[in-house]
């Protein structure tokens, strides 16, 4: 059974859970051959060789980060700083 990352990568790539499933068992392969499973390192590197497999990269996630930062700017709505021109007035 897939575990939750797995459908998760899934649902995002459009690919089945079982092709998904494949890539981290390989990924898991090539981790064994580097870290102690016990290693924080090991799933680190187990999921981030899914993630550039399914074309999910971190850069992309920090992208979508940027990308929503510029939406909750163009909003308007009060994030907490303090605005320049406020202070001069």
């Amino acid at each position: 059974m897939p575990n939750a990352v797995v459908k998760s990568y899934a649902e995002k790539t459009g690919k089945s859970p079982e092709h998904i499933e494949g890539w981290w068992k390989d990924a898991e392969e090539q981790a064994k051959k580097k870290f102690k499973k016990k290693s924080p390192r090991y799933w680190a590197y187990v999921n981030g060789i899914v993630k550039r497999r399914a074309g999910l990269s971190e850069e992309l996630t920090f992208k979508e980060l940027l990308e929503n930062i510029k939406l909750l700017e163009q909003d308007g709505g009060d994030n907490g700083s303090t605005d320049s021109t406020a202070r001069n007035e």
